[in-house]
């Protein structure tokens, strides 16, 4: 018996959480059945077994799919859904086909998906005063970490100096006519912070200051 097994993975590149499937299929090219024929696929690290659908039994423990008899010409498939719980990793899934039937004995068969990185980033703002005279001079303190897992990439806040602070300096690479904060990278863990000093020119008013963060690396 020549069998012919082969493996297809729905997505070739995905983010932490997703369900993406692993479609399996052996084929008997003959000449004669295939008896007792058997794939074992576990899944490897950073995949999560969700459920299965296809012809024969599949266990998601040993990862063994007992295909059964193939005649000649005949084709089963398996499909196992699972979920990604790692990030920033390319995820190696392997199956390989045996049979009591002497054969060709084809080699293993892989499929591989790249998880995408992940950082979860914390922006917070704190004022030096929560009430002031116009023509004093305020800090406005941003700081923003990265709680991982993965570095954050090319980090950006955007704060704009809303009317009624005039802009006094800054201690790092912001620009007051943008409200742009090129923070950089930040690994996991890390935190980065800017203070601010404008003049209040205004009066009788509640100034609201707002910051928000972006990253190439998704969160």
């Amino acid at each position: 018996a020549d069998l012919v097994i082969g493996k297809e993975v729905s997505k070739k590149s995905v983010k932490t959480g997703e369900i993406i499937t692993w479609t399996i299929t052996v084929t008997n090219n003959g000449p004669d059945a295939a008896v007792n024929t058997r794939v074992t696929d576990k899944l490897p690290a950073g995949l999560v077994y969700v459920t299965h659908s296809g012809e024969g039994n599949y266990d998601p423990v040993s990862g063994l799919w007992i295909v059964g008899d193939l005649a000649n010409g005949e084709t089963k498939k398996l499909v196992i859904s699972t979920q990604v719980n790692i990030t920033n990793a390319t995820i190696v899934n392997v199956a390989n086909v045996t049979t009591d039937t002497p054969g060709n004995n084809p080699p293993p068969v892989n499929n591989t998906t790249k998880v995408d990185p992940k950082a979860d980033l914390v922006i917070g703002k704190e004022v030096s005063k929560k009430s002031v005279k116009t023509g004093e001079v305020i800090t406005w303190t941003i700081t923003v970490t990265n709680n991982g897992p993965d570095a954050a990439v090319n980090v950006r806040v955007t704060d704009k100096l809303p009317a009624g602070l005039i802009y006094k300096e800054a201690n790092g690479n912001y620009d007051p006519v943008t409200g742009l904060w090129i923070v950089g990278d930040l690994a996991n863990g890390e935190s980065k912070s800017l203070v601010i000093y404008t003049q209040v020119n205004i009066t009788n008013t509640t100034i609201t200051n707002v910051a928000n963060v972006t990253s190439d690396t998704p969160g």
